[in-house]
């Protein structure tokens, strides 16, 4: 933990000078744009001055901020750690002071091995162990928040460097609300820890250090596989009141449940898509048929009528008969003349069913497409 803070310490002097230097070329663009609008507006000398005023305070509002960023954040940072640790009565809670209890019961264990009992000692290791790894993973989730808020404060100034233009100035105030996110879930952190803490001390003290009680070994894995999962979500929980995201972000707040969620939607997307394409082929496919059908019956139809009678009909006769009546609808229906003979008509209803049918698979097609 040192170590990264005095890492992230050096890094400050580099990136202050870069988020610097983009801070002063924003504002530079953002001047230039903004009086040029006023020229080509032909604005009088009191817009250009107002304008001037306007522009001078937002510059040197963020400014400010992006020289005292750093400041802020750590003073953000540790005020609400401070919080926490007054109200959970923990003088300066640090990841280590989260996993001794773990070691000394761990080294318990250890102490308490027998070879004339082989099967105790194992299941008194094994508790053990699982009391050592869950309080481990709880102040790796810890050291996880307090590393973070470091980063943020040294390497993240370079964001503050976005404030020189108001095009970009939500990205420098999203700095200040991330820290502040981060802070809170620190707090809420040390919070949990720090009644879990007292309890496993209270624990510890009452239990046999001669011989070690399984149940109560068992009783303290399980308070501790419970501590884990609260700390892994109230923390995230009440850091998203800050961005407004309810139980979302933060630090690891992606995890196998995302994937897991993330799979199935693409997998209900795939099945979705291919119950939509099976359709449109389907019902493609059934106009196709009912196309095809209606121009099997219209030529049967067409054929029917020319070879009753006399062998010769003449369609639009105006006789009374069956023959005569259904010829007069299919030449109404395809628009061949009475003078016609049964060739020229048999080839019109040919080319009108040609027609049909292409029509039928133009239309086919384009709901298959869709």
């Amino acid at each position: 933990m040192q170590e990264f803070v005095t890492r992230a310490a050096a890094w400050q002097g580099v990136i202050m000078a870069a988020a610097t230097w983009l801070f002063w070329t924003l504002g530079t663009i953002s001047f230039t744009w903004t009086m040029g609008m006023l020229a080509l507006r032909k604005a009088d000398i009191g817009d250009f001055f107002s304008e001037f005023i306007r522009f001078t305070l937002f510059f040197g509002f963020f400014y400010w901020l992006l020289q005292n960023g750093p400041y802020f954040a750590e003073t953000i940072i540790n005020s609400l750690r401070q919080i926490g640790d007054n109200a959970a009565g923990t003088a300066g809670l640090s990841p280590s002071g989260v996993v001794d209890i773990g070691f000394m019961i761990w080294k318990q264990a250890i102490s308490n091995l027998s070879g004339w009992s082989p099967v105790d000692s194992l299941v008194g290791l094994v508790l053990s162990a699982g009391i050592m790894l869950a309080l481990a993973t709880i102040a790796v989730n810890m050291l996880l928040l307090l590393i973070s808020g470091w980063i943020l404060m040294y390497a993240g100034i370079f964001f503050l460097g976005f404030g020189g233009s108001r095009w970009t100035s939500d990205m420098a105030i999203n700095y200040f609300k991330t820290v502040l996110g981060l802070a809170v879930q620190l707090l809420v952190m040390i919070l949990l820890v720090g009644v879990g803490n007292n309890l496993l001390t209270s624990f510890y003290a009452k239990m046999n250090k001669a011989t070690l009680n399984f149940e109560e070994l068992g009783v303290m894995l399980v308070f501790c596989l419970a501590l884990l999962t609260l700390t892994g979500q109230v923390p995230k929980m009440v850091a998203g009141i800050i961005s407004g995201g309810g139980g979302g972000g933060g630090a690891g707040g992606f995890g196998a449940g995302a994937i897991a969620g993330a799979a199935l939607g693409a997998a209900g997307t795939a099945a979705g898509a291919a119950s939509m394409a099976g359709s449109a082929v389907m019902s493609g496919a059934q106009n196709i048929s009912g196309g095809a059908s209606a121009i099997k019956a219209a030529i049967q139809k067409a054929q029917g009528s020319a070879d009753g009678g006399s062998g010769m009909p003449s369609l639009g006769a105006g006789s009374s008969d069956k023959g005569s009546d259904s010829g007069s609808s299919l030449k109404a229906a395809m628009g061949i003349d009475s003078s016609n003979q049964s060739g020229g008509m048999m080839q019109k209803a040919a080319s009108v069913a040609a027609g049909a049918a292409s029509e039928l698979a133009k239309g086919a097609g384009r709901r298959f497409a869709r």
